[in-house]
């Protein structure tokens, strides 16, 4: 979470919109280099699942429905 929000830029509060977008990196580079990516929230702070790793949870679970 630490480094989403960094990235996100202070005030964003959009943690998990750069944490999407950074997958969209990490799935070109994984096609083009045959290599793959896993998120890592076990520093996610309890008051941040709500905000950070659900909605991208729910992203997954919607990409993995549609195969």
């Amino acid at each position: 979470m630490g480094a989403a929000a960094y990235a996100a830029g202070a005030g964003v509060r959009r943690a998990a919109r750069l944490a999407k977008g950074a997958r969209g990196l990490a799935r070109e580079a994984g096609d083009r280099y045959g290599v793959r990516f896993a998120l890592h929230t076990h520093d996610c702070p309890p008051d941040q699942l709500k905000t950070f790793v659900r909605p991208l949870r729910a992203e997954s679970a919607r990409r993995r429905g549609r195969g």
